[in-house]
């Protein structure tokens, strides 16, 4: 980082907000001051010294710190809000999308996988069955697709 000012100053802004909220009388005060709130903080810091510091390697830990942070703060908040992995995934992708050496169609995979996890409850099932069935084909599939990029020419 070039400029530790904009990472320094986002984080001090983001501790004395949070510090700020526990002295205000609010009844969900008390919730938002848990570790997500630590990810959302510096996931915050990265971001402002990707955008605004103009050093596009910060945005990527940047988006999965502060997505990280948002997801967890919203478990707490809704019942509603999705717990499964596809969120994880959704996270990675966005953030794969801010950077301009990594593919999109990686990032546009990962997006795509997650939103059929999230909308779409017969791809668990049918997910369920797949890993099920290839259970013990697993290491020799990983060993062999390893391989493939070993020897593959470039």
């Amino acid at each position: 980082m070039k400029n530790h000012q904009l990472f320094t100053g986002t984080l001090l802004i983001g501790a004395g907000g949070g510090l700020l909220l526990e002295q205000l009388p609010f009844s969900f005060s008390g919730s938002l001051l848990q570790w997500p709130m630590l990810l959302l903080i510096l996931g915050a810091a990265f971001l402002v010294q990707g955008a605004i510091g103009k050093e596009r390697h910060a945005l990527f830990p940047g988006v999965i710190l502060f997505g990280l942070g948002v997801h967890f703060s919203a478990i707490s908040f809704s019942a509603h809000w999705p717990t499964g992995w596809g969120m994880y995934t959704l996270i990675i992708g966005i953030a794969f999308l801010t950077q301009k050496h990594l593919s999109k169609i990686t990032a546009f995979l990962l997006i795509g996988i997650s939103a059929l996890e999230l909308f779409y409850s017969d791809f668990q099932r049918w997910q369920a069955m797949a890993v099920a069935y290839f259970n013990g084909f697993w290491p020799i599939l990983l060993i062999g697709l390893g391989l493939y990029l070993l020897m593959k020419k470039k």
